[in-house]
C-alpha cells in the first residue's frame, strides 16, 4: 500500500503492453493503440481541471451538477472497521482529505468509541495496534477535517455522499458542492441497453492501468479520485477521447471485489447483494 501510494503522488505514468481497440464516437470510427491512449489519460489526470476546464454540464449520479470550475476541489474517503457481524455495523477508523493538486492535507486514524468487532484488515489495513497508537476522537477527526476544508470546496469521489454522511458534514455549510465519480464516469451500455456503473478500481484500472489492490486505504482511494476527476473534466468534451475512456472501461476484464471474493470475513457479512449472510437492510 506504501509503494502504491508512493507511486500515486509521484505522479508515475505506466504504459501497459500494447493491444487495439475499435470504438466510434461522434467523430467517426477510430482505432486505438491502449498503451498510447493510457499514457495520455496519465498526464491528463494530473492536471488541475479547474485549470483547464471552463465548466461542466454532466450529470453526477442524482443527476444534478453542483460543481463550479472556480471552487477548489477536494476528495474525502473513509475507511471503516465492523461493530458487528451485520453489514450496517460499521464505523469511522480512517479519513483522509486531498487536494486537486494529489496532496494529502491530513490522513487521521480514528479511535472507535464502541467496541471493535473486526478491523477488517485485509479489506481496511487497519490493525488494533494501529489504531491504538495513532487512533483520535471522531470529533477531534471532523474538526481537523472543517478546519481544512474550504467552504466553497466542491467534493468527488466514488459514491461521495457516503463518505459525508460518515462525517456528519452539511452541505452548503461545511461545503458547496458533490460530484460523485460513480455518475462521471458511467456508460452507455449498448448490449444491455442501460448505464453501467464502475468501482473506483476498475476506474483506475481500465483508464490509468493502475492494478487494483487490496488492502484499500483511504488517502490513496482519495488521490485516486482526484486524478479520476481531473482526467474526466480534461476529456468529456472532447467526443474522441471521451469515446475512447467509455470503450477502456467496458472492455476491459472486471475483477470480482472483495465483497464478492468474501461474503464473510472474519465472520462479518460483507453485505453485497444475492450473497448476505446476516439479514440486515441493504440500500442502494
Amino acid at each position: 500500500t506504501n509503494a502504491y501510494k508512493q507511486q500515486l503522488q509521484h505522479h508515475q505514468i505506466i504504459t501497459p503492453s500494447s493491444s487495439v481497440y475499435s470504438t466510434t464516437g461522434t467523430s467517426g470510427s477510430a482505432t486505438i493503440n491502449t498503451g498510447s491512449i493510457i499514457q495520455l489519460f496519465n498526464q491528463l489526470c494530473l492536471i488541475p481541471a479547474s485549470s483547464s476546464s471552463s465548466s461542466s454540464s454532466s450529470l453526477s449520479l442524482d443527476g444534478k451538477d453542483t460543481s463550479s470550475s472556480q471552487a477548489p476541489i477536494f476528495s474525502i474517503d473513509v475507511e471503516c472497521v465492523a461493530t458487528g457481524p451485520q453489514h450496517n455495523k460499521r464505523t469511522v477508523a480512517q479519513i483522509a482529505l486531498v487536494d486537486q493538486n494529489c496532496q494529502v492535507k491530513c490522513n487521521l486514524y480514528v479511535k472507535p468509541e464502541e467496541k471493535v468487532f473486526s478491523y477488517l484488515t485485509a479489506l481496511t489495513g487497519l490493525t488494533e495496534e494501529l489504531i491504538e497508537e495513532k487512533g483520535i476522537p471522531l470529533k477531534e477527526a471532523v474538526d481537523k477535517v472543517k478546519s481544512l476544508l474550504p467552504k466553497e470546496a466542491v467534493l468527488v469521489g466514488q459514491n461521495i455522499l457516503k463518505d459525508v454522511q460518515w462525517l456528519k458534514l452539511t452541505e452548503g455549510q461545511d461545503f458547496a458542492g458533490m460530484r460523485d465519480l460513480a455518475g462521471l464516469w458511467r456508460v452507455k451500455n449498448p448490449k444491455y441497453r442501460s448505464f453501467t456503473y464502475f468501482s473506483l478500481q476498475h476506474e483506475a484500472k481500465s483508464l490509468l492501468s493502475l492494478p487494483q489492490r487490496e488492502p484499500h486505504d483511504a488517502a490513496t482511494d482519495a488521490i485516486l479520485s482526484v486524478r479520476l476527476y481531473n482526467l474526466y473534466q480534461n476529456i468529456h468534451k472532447d467526443p474522441r477521447l471521451k469515446a475512447w475512456a467509455e470503450t477502456l472501461l467496458l472492455n476491459t476484464p472486471r475483477e470480482k471485489s472483495f465483497a464478492a471474493k468474501n461474503p464473510v470475513y472474519d465472520r462479518v457479512c460483507m453485505g453485497r447483494r444475492n450473497s448476505c449472510k446476516c439479514g440486515a437492510p441493504i440500500f442502494y
